[in-house]
């Protein structure tokens, strides 16, 4: 599967805001993110490497565990990687998904290719060495960011954002 990048519409300040993403997600699906991202409130872990991705499960698991519905908060992952080009993306979209064999799951990840550190700027990202989650509010303006494991403190900050009603 071909993943295609386009970034429109930035806003002035891209911490701020979401940029916009229109990529394909392991199940094939053209998305715009953060607009096609469902709920409410959308909490997005965005990756760098597969190093990582014992870190975004460990933060899924703990938001799936707030038990909110979709509608109110939608998750999705992001890997941001640099572009290996057409037989590259090939091979690591297939890895992909036969790592991960749920179609649901697969619906929320989208990796994106492009050049890695100039992905990272634009999502407000400040490194490519640990993971980001953002949460996004309904028009994907950034209401919190967090970086990094979770920990006992970025689990209660989490709920409480979750909780309340502006984000």
């Amino acid at each position: 599967m071909t993943t295609l990048l386009l970034l429109a519409g930035l806003a002035a300040d891209p911490v701020t805001v979401f940029p916009i993403i229109t990529a394909d997600d392991l199940n094939g699906r053209r998305v715009t993110i953060p607009e096609d991202l469902p709920g409410a409130k959308r909490l997005v872990f965005i990756g760098y490497d597969r190093d990582q991705q014992p870190a975004i499960d460990e933060w899924i698991r703990y938001a799936v565990s707030l038990r909110v519905p979709e509608r109110d908060l939608g998750i999705s992952e992001v890997a941001l990687l640099n572009d290996p080009g057409m037989i590259g993306r090939g091979i690591i979209d297939s890895a992909m998904k036969l790592a991960i064999r749920d179609r649901k799951t697969r619906s929320r990840v989208v990796p994106v290719y492009g050049d890695q550190d100039e992905l990272r700027v634009l999502t407000g990202c400040a490194s490519v060495r640990t993971i980001d989650v953002v949460l996004l509010d309904s028009e994907g303006r950034i209401v919190w960011r967090e970086e990094g494991r979770l920990t006992p403190e970025k689990k209660a900050d989490l709920r409480s954002r979750v909780a309340a009603a502006d984000g």
